[in-house]
């Protein structure tokens, strides 16, 4: 499973809410929490979507 640092904590799950919701965009997720950049955003997208599916779906569950 992916280690999540205590200070994104609240970056992957504003992803997560967002891919409830349908697309994931960068750019209006780095306006929401401007401590992230958007290429850093992208970053974390690319790397949640690199996550085996059990591992996915258990994070998505806990957030």
């Amino acid at each position: 499973m992916l280690t999540i640092k205590p200070q994104c904590k609240p970056l992957v799950s504003l992803i997560i809410k967002h891919s409830k919701e349908g697309h994931v965009d960068p750019i209006s997720v780095s306006q929401m929490l401007p401590e992230h950049s958007v290429h850093h955003v992208a970053f974390v997208i690319e790397q949640l979507s690199q996550l085996p599916y059990p591992d996915l779906t258990q994070l998505i569950r806990n957030n």
